[in-house]
């Protein structure tokens, strides 16, 4: 997962700004009635998310006399449909992603927001800049019926977790013809249990063993013929040094990235350097 910046803009004036833009002066003014509940649970949102408590945010049905579906409304409505003063809004937080790409797999195109905390089930918060995630169609998807009851079952947040620094990503080669990786999850000394549970929950949600497994797949297949001349000039040492070298320069950008960490296990595989390319 990527870390990214909070939203600069306040969920209020996300809020007024969808509510000024319905045509029935009725339903905005039942919408103004809410303002301060809105205010309040953004953050309450926040304080909770600084803790990693957001699971203790009870759903419910409504805020207010505005009906969750209503809530929904108001965000496809107002924020998502084009040419709404909202849409502002979405395309500064869609645009906030590095290189359009999605932050909770960290390999797909963003096309969308997430809501964190599911808009039906948490209708307060269906505006709420906080909880709205650039992201991918296939994670959104995946995060769509997960409702964390426990610490450990929450999914990781691009606004309060930053996980850049932690080596949580590992492999392991499958010694097959061709060769293979094996993604999973890290246990690095010092992280906290139930970081690394959120972690696990995060990685399996998301399908992210096979999403990185297959890209490293084609990677492997791609590099073969250059590992081949190296192993025939300079044999399994001379393999080891380039990938330690593709290794040292993915990491820069991003230390858990699918192609740093198949470089540097390719790269520990005495197996794989000694001309088992495939």
């Amino acid at each position: 997962m990527q870390s990214l910046p909070r939203p600069t803009d306040t969920t209020l004036t996300v809020f007024r700004a969808c509510v000024g833009s319905i045509g029935k002066r009725t339903l905005r003014n039942k919408f103004a009635k809410i303002e301060q509940e809105i205010e309040s649970a953004s953050t309450a949102y926040e304080q909770l998310a600084e803790i990693s408590e957001l699971y203790t945010i009870p759903s419910t049905k409504g805020v207010g006399k505005i009906s969750a579906k209503q809530m929904s409304g108001l965000y496809n409505g107002q924020m998502l449909r084009k040419d709404t003063p909202g849409r502002f809004f979405y395309e500064k937080i869609l645009a906030s992603a590095p290189y359009e790409t999605c932050p909770l797999c960290v390999h797909r195109s963003v096309s969308t927001l997430d809501h964190h905390l599911g808009k039906m089930e948490h209708p307060v918060f269906a505006v709420t800049p906080f909880n709205l995630i650039p992201s991918c169609w296939e994670c959104n998807k995946a995060k769509s019926h997960h409702f964390p009851k426990t610490v450990g079952e929450q999914t990781l947040h691009p606004y309060f977790d930053d996980i850049r620094t932690i080596p949580w990503l590992t492999a392991d080669v499958q010694h097959t013809v061709p060769a293979a990786l094996l993604y999973r999850v890290a246990d690095p000394a010092g992280l906290d249990p139930v970081l690394r549970e959120r972690i696990q929950q995060h990685f399996d949600l998301l399908g992210l063993a096979n999403l990185y497994g297959t890209q490293a797949a084609k990677e492997m297949v791609n590099i073969r013929g250059l590992l081949r001349t190296t192993h025939h000039a300079d044999g399994a040492m001379g393999v080891k040094n380039h990938l330690e070298r593709m290794a040292q320069s993915c990491s820069g950008p991003d230390l858990n990235s699918w192609q740093s960490v198949m470089y540097r296990i390719l790269s520990d595989s005495d197996w794989f350097c000694d001309n088992n390319f495939g």
